[in-house]
């Protein structure tokens, strides 16, 4: 609705500045102009939600608009407890100046804080997965941005060469603030409190996402698609 809203103001001020500079041409072509203004209602009515991500992408990233972030790698290995407890004396020995904090708080659980990052390393001996858990963050876009390209993205390809996994899942989980940007048009009428239950999952090429009533979940194989992913969805989510 706020992009009609937008496009038609736009048109009017068009229509507006013709009446008032060219009077004799608004006359023999304002039909033209009013089922311009009427086509541009339509094509933002019918591709709202493309328009509307990509207006909050710019706006996000001018005023670096903020949202609550963690991100997980979970790691498929060929190991046991004592190779993770090397490993993870290995991260601590590639880290050193940076650590302020490398506690073992279990068996297979370790709590760490660098300069600019908080995560937990943990070992499931069931399953043979390695989890990286990156704490929850609430920092503006552009931040976020060069927080997940740059800070976990270092120590995400340090650990990796470390353990030599099979394979590697990345997940973003984005909680919602005030509002679940995803409830559309007949949702948006209803209260919070009426909303009992909501699930949405997508999959496309890049990634696999999940949505409920306070969270998105995404999933990626790769750093790349991950990356482009959380691109796109942080735009649309905020701290508000």
């Amino acid at each position: 609705m706020a992009t009609i809203i937008f496009w038609l103001f736009v048109g009017l001020i068009l229509i507006s500045f013709s009446v008032f500079t060219e009077p004799n041409d608004f006359l023999a072509n304002g039909t033209t102009y009013l089922g311009w203004v009427l086509f541009i209602i339509q094509l933002s009515y019918n591709k709202s939600d493309k328009f509307n991500i990509m207006i909050n992408k710019l706006n996000h990233y001018i005023f670096n608009i903020g949202s609550y972030t963690s991100v997980e790698i979970k790691y498929k290995v060929n190991t046991n407890i004592e190779i993770f407890h090397d490993s993870a004396e290995r991260f601590y020995n590639k880290f050193e100046d940076q650590v302020e904090i490398f506690k073992k708080v279990s068996n297979c659980r370790y709590s760490i804080e660098l300069d600019k990052l908080k995560m937990d390393l943990f070992f499931d001996e069931d399953t043979n997965e390695i989890f990286l858990e990156f704490r929850e963050t609430g920092i503006g876009y552009r931040d976020t941005l060069h927080y997940l390209e740059h800070d976990v993205q270092e120590v995400v390809e340090s650990f990796t060469e470390i353990i030599n996994p099979i394979f590697k899942d990345y997940y973003l989980n984005i909680r919602f603030g005030k509002s679940n940007p995803f409830y559309g048009f007949y949702l948006k009428k209803l209260s919070k409190e009426e909303v009992v239950n909501y699930h949405v999952s997508i999959k496309n090429s890049k990634s696999f996402i999940e949505i409920d009533e306070k969270h998105l979940n995404l999933r990626s194989s790769t750093q790349q698609d991950f990356i482009l992913s959380a691109k796109k969805y942080l735009a649309i989510t905020t701290i508000n």
